[in-house]
């Protein structure tokens, strides 16, 4: 069985950890964690930088994804050998470049985090794990933070 993991924020991170070390998965299974760096929007305050400062901020970010799936590993190899566990971070739109991990891993299930929105946050903002409910081809878990976070 292979298991794709999708994390992006600490908080939804560390929920997914604690989902993940207290399941009980079969021995052959492997897990792919990937963090998907958004790029600079065209149509933001961001576009009007100049070139070495929007790279700045994109090496930024990706430095901060790149320790976020790292911490998410530290903490799942309490259960879970190391050598079950392939790390990815790179710069694209999350439905896309999940969808594509997906397909090319061919991948059992998907755990994604959700922010819960509604109404208009959520048409405006959009939901990632909403599409990919409904387009994804293998299982999906939601891990939802309690209702005090």
């Amino acid at each position: 069985m292979h298991v794709v993991i999708a994390i992006n924020e600490a908080k939804y991170a560390e929920a997914i950890a604690d989902f993940v070390i207290n399941h009980d998965w079969k021995d052959d299974t492997t897990f792919e964690v990937i963090s998907i760096v958004k790029p600079m929007k065209v149509a933001s305050f961001e576009a009007v930088l100049p070139g070495p400062i929007l790279d700045e901020i994109m090496q930024k970010k990706t430095t901060a994804a790149e320790s976020l799936v790292q911490t998410f590993v530290r903490s799942i190899t309490k259960t879970i050998d190391q050598a079950r566990i392939k790390t990815s971070v790179r710069e694209g739109f999350p439905t896309d470049e999940i969808m594509e991990t997906l397909k090319a891993s061919h991948a059992d299930i998907l755990i994604v985090g959700s922010h819960a929105r509604h109404g208009l946050e959520r048409a405006f903002l959009g939901s990632v794990s909403h599409y990919l409910v409904f387009h994804a081809e293998c299982s999906i878990i939601v891990i939802r933070l309690p209702n005090h976070q």
